[in-house]
């Protein structure tokens, strides 16, 4: 009988067991439900908010929308800028209610839990009481346990949420008796919620600030439309748009900055008085100081264009009057620049202490300034009084003109100030030349390419280069030949590949000159290579300055080989160098191509006298005729400095022709004598001389009697000078 007792007691007990696990399980089960809505409420509160910002996207996108169509600054704009900006605050305002009511939500939520977990303490008191009979004790205990860890768990929920919403986290941790799996979940849930919410509207809120900043920026351009427009500045499209629309618009409806545009714009199609007018009626609606003292520097400008500098220089009067005592920027940068204008323009009418005076009122009042554009302002105040200085024959006061911009601003690293004192190295070098200090000329050229060589600006490559030419060049008068083929070397190295023009002109200048230093070594073929380098890299280039290069090394190449007598090849640099530019209309050109028309047309005459003096007479008149037409042809674009020996050539080619008109050979060598001199004298008894052959006794007594005659005359003509 104790066994089947023993049986139905655990029978009982285990009973006991499943019913106590079913009565938690049921309302653990709601309470995960309930939980379970939490993240559904946290999500739906994150689209409200994302709604929102695209909402104020949408408007802010038809606001911008709106502001690159306007045209200049009106009131409906500002006031729909404040529209946007209260909208940003109204969202900030509506996203921290947001934030508060969702607080409340969850504040609800939790003490919904609270009751909750009070349900399962009722549910856990109802079915305990069922079996409170057999197990009172290990229900009572199992009871006591899941209550306490239960409010526990509430408690630290509610606690962990008023803490982390009081600094602005939106975070929820709820955690219970509840199975670990549902709590990560919830917590997940909860973060990632959080995370994204918290990235998205600052993501809005940034780009939302930025645009209205952007906005702030262009309404501020159009206020400052006046500095943004410039003479030289060529207008844009929208501009001329508006200049355009300006025109259409009555007279008496025009604004300034419609009476500016038109001015512009005049001035840019090179309508100046059209210019002036319309800058005087912009003078006349300026309604700011800004808009005032542009119009008036503008107006003075136009009036240098149309040479009236006395008017000019009263409208730069007029704006320094006005405004040189102004401690705002804008306005001493455009007193500054009048300063500047008004000194140039004295020092063109002959004015150069009135000049300086400008030169020395801007360094006085802008001289330590530490802004970039006044900086700027006060170099080229340094450099025009030095080069006044210099026109006046001062040359040491120049000098220390340039040494005082180099004090100031030498160590300077913007690029306008360092270009100003590489051009001050270069131009104290050229005076000191001048002065015959060649030390400190190359000392001057050597210090701007220490400073200055790496660098990638072109205007101070350029000065560079000019640095490397003109030191050469010094070395070269010093007998310096070896350093000064170094130089041109040394700025073929550097600037040899540039396709820059200024640097491809010097970079051949530097080669022809090598040339010549090297023939001057007697280093003829080395010479010869020179020219050759220079024609390979420039002769296909159509500019004037390197096609005049070229062709004077073709020249030059010419002279060297008749040197190496080689008469042939001579012949064929100087019919490469006709070919090439026999049609240029460049006068350096011309006069090249003049030039080897002659030196060509001489080596004719030269070759016909040794053929006729070693074969006999007869067998080089069609060589004395080609001679002949050549010299005649280089007399049209000849210098003046080569036409003695023109017409010296030309007069001893109709003579050996057999020109039975004796006046034209004895004109042309009677003017040859006048133009030359001795040097035409000369240089036709060494031509008579060489290959001498009979008939030219005739002209050698010719010769000889009109240069006796010139003796006499200049004689003559010094006796008279002393005599007076």
């Amino acid at each position: 009988m104790r066994e089947p007792q023993r049986a139905a007691f655990a029978t009982n007990h285990i009973l006991s067991l499943l019913l106590l696990l079913v009565s938690l399980v049921i309302p653990m089960q709601g309470l995960q439900a309930a939980t379970a809505s939490q993240p559904t409420n946290l999500e739906t509160q994150l689209l409200l908010q994302q709604h929102r910002v695209q909402q104020l996207e949408q408007l802010l996108e038809q606001q911008h929308q709106t502001s690159q169509r306007a045209s200049t600054l009106s009131h409906d704009q500002e006031l729909k800028l404040q529209q946007l900006q209260l909208k940003l605050g109204q969202l900030q305002q509506e996203q921290q209610q947001s934030k508060q009511q969702f607080q409340q939500n969850l504040n609800i939520k939790t003490d919904s839990l609270s009751e909750r977990v009070g349900d399962i303490s009722l549910y856990l008191a109802i079915y305990g009481g069922l079996i409170t009979l057999i197990l009172a004790a290990f229900a009572s205990i199992t009871y006591l346990n899941a209550a306490s860890q239960a409010k526990r768990s509430a408690v630290s929920a509610t606690e962990d949420w008023i803490k982390e919403h009081a600094s602005n986290k939106i975070e929820c941790e709820i955690t219970s008796y509840i199975d670990g799996t549902a709590t990560k979940r919830l917590k997940a849930t909860a973060n990632a919620i959080e995370v994204k919410f918290d990235q998205q509207l600052n993501q809005k809120l940034e780009s939302l600030q930025k645009q209205l900043d952007s906005q702030h920026g262009k309404l501020n351009s159009l206020h400052d439309l006046v500095d943004q427009l410039s003479l030289e500045r060529p207008l844009t499209e929208y501009e001329q748009h508006q200049s355009q629309d300006a025109a259409r618009k009555p007279e008496n409806k025009r604004t300034f900055d419609d009476w500016n545009l038109l001015a512009i714009a005049a001035y840019q199609r090179n309508d100046y008085l059209r210019a002036l007018e319309t800058f005087e009626q912009a003078i006349k609606t300026a309604e700011t100081d800004e808009q005032l003292e542009h119009s008036l520097f503008n107006k003075g400008v136009t009036l240098g264009k149309l040479g009236q500098p006395i008017e000019e220089i009263a409208c730069y009067e007029q704006l320094l009057q006005r405004y040189r005592d102004s401690d705002q920027p804008a306005l001493q940068d455009r007193c500054a620049s009048a300063l500047l204008n008004m000194g140039a323009t004295l020092s063109q009418q002959d004015q150069p202490d009135n000049a300086i005076a400008c030169y020395e009122e801007l360094l006085q009042r802008y001289g330590d300034s530490n802004q970039p554009a006044l900086q700027e302002y006060c170099a080229k105040a340094l450099w025009n009084k030095g080069a006044t200085l210099g026109q006046q024959g001062q040359p040491d006061k120049k000098i220390s003109c340039f040494e005082k911009l180099l004090q100031r601003y030498v160590d300077n690293d913007q690029p306008p100030l360092q270009e100003q004192c590489a051009m001050v190295l270069l131009n104290m070098g050229v005076t000191l030349g001048q002065l015959k200090k060649s030390d400190e000329e190359i000392a001057c050229y050597e210090q701007l390419l220490q400073r200055y060589s790496n660098s990638n600006q072109l205007t101070l490559q350029e000065q560079c280069a000019m640095a490397l030419l003109n030191k050469a060049a010094t070395l070269i008068q010093q007998g310096q030949l070896d350093k000064a083929i170094a130089c041109y070397e040394q700025l073929l190295q550097q600037y040899g590949d540039s396709d820059q023009l200024t640097l491809q002109e010097y970079c051949a200048k530097a080669l022809w000159n090598k040339g010549a230093a090297l023939g001057q070594q007697g280093q003829s073929d080395e010479e010869i290579a020179c020219y050759e380098q220079l024609l390979q890299r420039y002769d296909s280039s159509d500019q004037a300055t390197l096609q005049a290069l070229c062709a004077s090394a073709l020249l030059r190449k010419g002279v060297m080989l008749d040197q190496q007598e080689e008469p042939d090849e001579k012949i064929a640099c100087y019919e490469q160098l006709l070919q090439h530019y026999h049609d240029s209309n460049e006068p350096a050109l011309q006069e090249l191509y003049s030039k080897t028309l002659n030196d060509k047309g001489f080596l004719l005459l030269y070759q016909a006298k040794r053929t006729e003096w070693q074969e006999g007479a007869g067998l080089a008149n069609q060589d004395f005729l080609s001679s002949r037409q050549l010299l005649q042809e280089s007399l049209e674009n000849i210098s003046i400095d080569d036409l003695w020996v023109v017409k010296g050539n030309l007069s001893y080619a109709h003579y050996l022709c057999g020109d039975t008109d004796e006046e034209t050979w004895q004109q042309l060598l009677a003017e040859a004598i006048d133009l030359g001199g001795a040097r035409s004298y000369q240089g036709l008894k060494e031509d008579i001389k060489t290959h001498h052959l009979p008939r030219d006794d005739i002209f050698e007594d010719y010769l000889e009697k009109l240069y006796a005659s010139y003796q006499a005359r200049q004689a003559q003509a010094i006796d008279n000078v002393e005599g007076d």
